[in-house]
C-alpha cells in the first residue's frame, strides 16, 4: 500500500518507515525539514525509505504536489509547550490547519488516517490516577489548545466518512531525538546540558512525575493501528499511550547523570 507521512523524516517518523518498509509498503514524506527539528538534514533524508516532498503541511499547494494514497500517518507538527505561548499563529496554522488538510485530503482519497496528538490536551492530568481517553481537555498552552482543537477538526471532517485513530502519546523519548532543539523536552534538554558538561537544574521539589514512552513503541503501535483500523461507525478511535510508569523529575536526572559518562 502507498502511504504518506506528513513529518516522515522526523524522530517518530523515520522508525514507523523503517518498520512500514520492511513490510512492503510504498512510502511518500510531506516535510518541511526544518532545522530546529532536523540536526542533520541531509543524513536523516537519507534514511528515508521512499520520496521525499519538502512542503509545509499547513500549505495547500503542497498537498496539490501528492498523488493519492490508501493511508495517511499525520505527525507533522509544531512541538514545544514554551515555544508556542509566543508563537500562537505559527501553532495554530500547523496544528489545526495542517491537521485539516490532512483529513480533507484523507477523505479525498478515502483513505485511513492515524494522528499523533498529546498527553497536553489534558493540562495538567490527576494527581492521584492516570488520564483516561474519556477525560476532559483542559489544555495549559497554547500547544496544548492547538492538539485539542486539531483533534475536533479530524472528528469534524471525518465524521462518517474513512476510518481515523487519535494517538495521544506521553513524553516519547530515544535514539535520533534532537538534542540541539531546545524545546524536545525535559530528558533530552537534561541530556544535552550533561553533553555539554553542565550541572543539572530541576526547578521545583524534584517531585513532578513525567510518563515516558520509547519512540520505537510508538512507533509499533502507529504500525498496529494502521493494520486494525476501526470502523467508519467508530471512528474517530482514540488512546493514550504511555508506559504506565512515573518517573519523578529527581529521578529523571540522576538517571540521566547515570547513563551520561562525566555527568555531575
Amino acid at each position: 500500500m502507498k502511504i504518506l507521512l506528513t513529518g516522515g523524516v522526523g524522530f517518530i517518523g523515520l522508525k514507523v518507515a523503517a518498520k512500514l518498509h520492511s513490510q512492503g509498503h510504498s512510502l511518500v514524506a510531506l516535510d518541511s525539514l526544518l532545522e530546529q527539528v532536523h540536526q542533520d538534514i541531509e543524513a536523516e533524508k537519507a534514511q528515508f525509505p521512499g520520496e521525499i516532498v519538502v512542503g509545509d503541511v499547513s500549505d495547500a499547494s503542497a498537498w496539490e504536489l501528492l498523488e493519492p494514497a490508501g493511508a495517511i500517518i499525520h505527525l507533522a507538527a509544531e512541538t514545544g509547550t514554551a515555544q508556542s505561548m509566543y508563537e500562537t499563529d505559527r501553532y495554530r496554522r500547523v496544528n489545526v490547519e495542517g491537521t485539516r488538510l490532512a483529513a480533507e485530503y484523507a477523505v479525498k482519497w478515502n483513505a485511513s488516517l492515524i494522528s499523533l496528538s498529546s498527553r497536553a490536551v489534558y493540562g495538567e492530568g490527576f494527581k492521584n490516577r492516570g488520564t483516561t481517553e474519556s477525560d476532559p481537555h483542559r489544555p495549559l498552552s497554547v500547544y496544548g489548545e492547538t492538539k485539542s482543537e486539531g483533534e475536533r477538526v479530524i472528528a469534524d471532517v471525518t465524521d462518517g466518512k474513512i476510518a481515523a485513530t487519535i494517538i495521544r502519546p506521553q513524553n516519547v523519548i530515544g535514539p535520533g531525538q534532537a538534542l540541539h532543539n531546545p524545546y524536545t523536552g525535559v530528558l533530552a534538554a537534561f541530556l544535552a546540558r550533561l553533553r555539554e558538561g553542565k550541572n543539572l537544574s530541576v526547578y521545583g521539589d524534584g517531585t513532578a512525575t513525567r510518563d515516558f514512552i520509547h519512540v520505537e513503541d510508538v512507533a509499533d503501535f502507529i504500525v498496529w493501528a494502521l493494520d486494525h483500523a476501526p470502523a467508519i461507525s467508530e471512528s474517530p478511535r482514540i488512546f493514550n499511550l504511555g508506559s504506565g510508569e512515573r518517573i519523578t523529575l529527581d529521578q529523571l536526572a540522576q538517571f540521566s547523570i547515570d547513563a551520561v559518562p562525566g555527568g555531575s
